[in-house]
Parts: structure tokens; C-alpha cells; sequence
């Protein structure tokens, strides 16, 4: 099929579930280098499970299923343990209301992590985030979102506001904003995407240290452009490279901070596979 004969959300949708509404099943392997003291990696599998409930005719039920594991070498003489491996198990729930008729729909997230260097599991390894938001569609071509969200990174809740878009002004180009993810898509071919992007990665997570329970946080924020071909029907392979800029490691004790890095910036590449459709 030419793009050029598709529907106005065709770069939003390369198959017939949306990324942008649906998460794709994904398997992603992502290093990060930042000079001689700290490379970093994240290897991750996100699995939506086979089974939407719908709850009445415009309410949806959705569950999603993730693993991710993260490897943080560093050369610092700090408080930070050597060779960390961490670890982040995680469900999730979601909502979506969404009226036919209306130009109004409302989205809900609830997420259950585990996420741990699993020396020891206690609550203290337990994470709770939730999300709210609602969105507006303006005409085919343009829609405005915004929520709030909590997590309890670090131990204690925070609640962050957001606003974001999605506007495709034709079948080739698409621009949106959903929180810290900025992407601008284009589709020259069938079979390829190109996107320029900006997203977080990092993670937070419980460790023990001299018999301490302590919370340690890694930050990086990257900007950079991938590459994403189509292998068969629902099946695409993405290539990403960049830069990662606002690196940050940190650990607190019941919310002191006791050891900090700031990091330089650094090179990110990120490859993976999504499964759309099966």
C-alpha cells in the first residue's frame, strides 16, 4: 500500500493497533556509554496480554506484562556498589473510555512493580504508579491530551501534571507529545519509519547495601533518530542512536541523599523488535 493512500493516523499506525493507544509487544536491548567511568544497559521484554475485557460497549479493559533488567559498571571510589545488576518486574492495568459520538476520551493506568537488586524482597521493593488522562480530538488531524500522574519513586509519592498532542498533518509526517516523549515521524515507504525522538530512560530501584535498604536512581534523558523497517505484517525491527544528555546517578536513605554523580553526556543506541499484530 502507498502512504499516500492511507488514513490520516497511517504514521501513527503501522499496523492496525496503535502504538500510540496500544503498547506493541517488544523485546529492546539498550547500552549506554558515557566516557571511561560509566557504560550502563537495559535489556527489556514488554508482552500486552491476549485478552481485552470489555466492561460495557465504550469501556475498555487492558493488561500488560514486563520485564526489564539493567547493568550499571562504573569506575567511581563512592559509596555506589560496583556492578550493579537490577532489577524490574511490572503489571499494569488500564482503562479506556472512549464514546463514538463524542470528541472526548479518557484513559486510567495502574502499575504494580517489583523492582529490586534481589539481594532481599520486602514492600520496601514494591512500586505504585497511576495515571489519568483525557484527551480531545479536534478534527482528524489534531488532538490535545493532558492528566496527572503518580509514582513512588524514591519512596514517597509525587504527582506530576502533563499535557501533550498528536497532529498528522498529512498520511507521511506525524508530530506528538505524550509527557517527556517528543517524536516527529516520517513514512516515506510502506516499509519504512523514520523518527527523530526524545524520551527518558533510567529507572529506579531498592538495594541493599551493608545491610541497608536504600533507594538508588538512575536519570538520562535522549535525543537522537531511528530507523524502524517492516519485516512482515505487524512485525518491525527499530534501530535508535543518540545522545544522552542529564545523567545522573543517585542513592537516598528515607529520602536523604547520600551519594550523587552527575554524569557526562554520553552515546545511546537502542535496537528492537515490535510485534504489532498476532
Amino acid at each position: 500500500m502507498n502512504p499516500a493512500s492511507g488514513s490520516s493516523d497511517f504514521l501513527a499506525r503501522p499496523e492496525s493497533r496503535s502504538p500510540l493507544v496500544e503498547r506493541p509487544a517488544s523485546l529492546a536491548y539498550q547500552g549506554t556509554f558515557l566516557g571511561s567511568d560509566v557504560t550502563w544497559q537495559q535489556g527489556s521484554l514488554k508482552v500486552p496480554l491476549p485478552f481485552t475485557t470489555k466492561l460495557t460497549k465504550n469501556l475498555t479493559l487492558r493488561h500488560n506484562l514486563s520485564y526489564q533488567l539493567t547493568e550499571i559498571d562504573h569506575n567511581f571510589q563512592s559509596f555506589f556498589p560496583a556492578n550493579l545488576d537490577l532489577h524490574r518486574f511490572s503489571i499494569s492495568s488500564s482503562l479506556t473510555y472512549n464514546l463514538p459520538s463524542s470528541s472526548w476520551s479518557f484513559f486510567g493506568n495502574f502499575s504494580r512493580d517489583l523492582s529490586s537488586d534481589l539481594t532481599s524482597i520486602n514492600s520496601d521493593d514494591l512500586q505504585i504508579s497511576a495515571r489519568l488522562a483525557a484527551a480531545y480530538q479536534f478534527s482528524n488531524k489534531f488532538s490535545l491530551n493532558f492528566g496527572i500522574s503518580r509514582n513512588t519513586n524514591f519512596g514517597e509519592a509525587r504527582y506530576l501534571p502533563s499535557l501533550g498532542f498528536k497532529w498528522t498533518p498529512n498520511d507521511q509526517w506525524a508530530l506528538s507529545l505524550y509527557g517527556p516523549f517528543l517524536t516527529l515521524s516520517h513514512r516515506p515507504t510502506d516499509n519504512l519509519i523514520v523518527r527523530a525522538q526524545a524520551f527518558p530512560s533510567g529507572g529506579n530501584w531498592n538495594i541493599e547495601q551493608n545491610d541497608k535498604s536504600l533507594d538508588l536512581g538512575l536519570r538520562s534523558y535522549n535525543v537522537g533518530v531511528s530507523l524502524e523497517y517492516k519485516l512482515r505484517n505487524g512485525l518491525w525491527l527499530s534501530a535508535f542512536a543518540g545522545t544522552s544528555l542529564l545523567n545522573q546517578l543517585q542513592i537516598e536513605d528515607n529520602g536523604r541523599t547520600i551519594a550523587e554523580e552527575n554524569l557526562n553526556t554520553g552515546f545511546t543506541t537502542r535496537i528492537s523488535l515490535k510485534l504489532y499484530e498476532w
